[in-house]
């Protein structure tokens, strides 16, 4: 028997599972505070298309993040070039809704007075640089709280993907990281734990070299941050790209109960070094050479070039095709092109880290700021407000 729809709660229900509760605070200087305290307090974050509320109770140091309908569903080239605009009343292109909620100078006052951590703390942490100091501290209840929220709210998925997202930023700090293969070059790298639907499992901030190293390297140390088998138990399917792989870290998940499957470089080491019967510039397409080192399987596969992958999860090969266009005589074709099975479920499950970052993309509260914290806070909030979604869609499934 189908549900009616009004059965499924929508996204903006889930999202209180990720903002809510004691770790989830922020606070105000006592300038802003002064602003709030007849009553309970709103606060409206401008996005690219949808309303943020942040609503801080009567309490001046609880702060409650709640999704509103979309306000702002204009295309980005007819949005208002100025946050000030939308209280513009002398115009074409007014909103009422902003001013209904607050005046611009409270808005203003409140969003430039905000901090996620205490001031005090702030301060006695700036003066432990050089020993215990922990440069994510501004940001840490923030961050401890919605990692916590975003394993307890949602359950994954069999097939996960690790990959890093780069949340754009030049502010001078040293959390600033630079790759220049990504679309955004300059800004601070997480690490990302994604089920195939774009949900984020959990997340790391890279923040240089740790004190705490499994001595194996950068990549086995991300990998193992993330995939935890005391949350996750184990059976799982790690997904991620050429960077994370090595025989160390396939072999220890593979100890763990976990499968993994990634494409490899082949000057890592402990992969087979052998030429023997191995695929040539002439070699045709669909050729697949294999070798089996215990519970690892290095296969290589030729398309347009070589793909060369590592797997603990599948034969070499057992019977899959794709089609593929070739040339003969009488012109293009389609013809169906041996793939090993490997190959096919890297395409179709790797992407769970892209998938969320399209979806941060199309409705992102992120607005420019002269505090990186703030940076990261509007992050944050894209991370739940796309939880929620993914959680409403998946409960919503027939």
């Amino acid at each position: 028997m189908l549900e009616s729809p009004q059965s499924h709660p929508a996204p903006q229900s889930h999202l209180c599972q990720f903002v809510e509760g004691e770790g989830m605070v922020g606070g105000l200087t006592p300038e802003a505070a002064e602003v709030g305290t007849k009553g309970p307090l709103a606060i409206a974050v401008r996005l690219r298309q949808p309303l943020i509320i942040l609503v801080c109770g009567k309490q001046k140091r609880t702060l409650t993040i709640c999704l509103n309908p979309p306000i702002f569903s204009c295309p980005k080239e007819s949005q208002l070039p100025k946050l000030r605009d939308y209280w513009r009343v002398k115009s074409i292109f007014h909103v009422p809704y902003p001013k209904k909620v607050m005046s611009r100078d409270r808005f203003l006052s409140i969003t430039w007075n905000m901090h996620l951590s205490d001031p005090a703390e702030d301060a006695a942490n700036d003066r432990k640089k050089g020993t215990e100091y922990d440069c994510l501290h501004r940001i840490r209840p923030l961050y401890d709280s919605l990692r916590v929220a975003c394993k307890a709210v949602y359950h994954p998925d069999k097939n996960l993907s690790v990959d890093e997202r780069m949340v754009a930023t030049k502010a001078r700090i040293s959390l600033k990281q630079y790759i220049k293969n990504k679309p955004t070059k300059w800004g601070i790298k997480l690490f990302v734990l994604c089920e195939s639907s774009g949900y984020t499992v959990d997340f790391n901030i890279y923040t240089g070299k740790s004190n705490v190293v499994s001595g194996k390297g950068l990549s086995f140390d991300a990998v193992m941050s993330l995939v935890r088998k005391e949350f996750l138990g184990s059976g799982y399917h790690i997904y991620c790209d050429n960077f994370y792989t090595s025989p160390v870290l396939f072999q220890h998940l593979y100890d763990l109960g976990f499968g993994a499957c990634r494409t490899i470089r082949d000057t890592r080491i402990g992969v087979p070094k052998t030429k023997v019967n191995a695929l040539t510039k002439k070699s045709p397409r669909g050729s697949i050479r294999w070798i089996r080192e215990g519970s690892l399987l290095f296969t290589k596969w030729m398309d347009t070039c070589e793909v060369s992958v590592c797997t603990t999860l599948h034969t070499a090969y057992s019977g899959d095709t794709v089609k593929r266009v070739c040339k003969s005589s009488s012109g293009c074709k389609n013809v169906d092109v041996p793939v090993p099975t490997a190959v096919k479920d890297y395409n179709h499950f790797m992407g769970g880290v892209d998938l969320s970052d399209q979806l941060i993309g199309y409705y992102s509260s992120w607005k420019k700021s002269r505090k990186w914290y703030m940076t990261v806070l509007h992050h944050f909030i894209d991370i739940a407000v796309t939880n929620s979604y993914c959680v409403a869609a998946e409960r919503s499934s027939p």
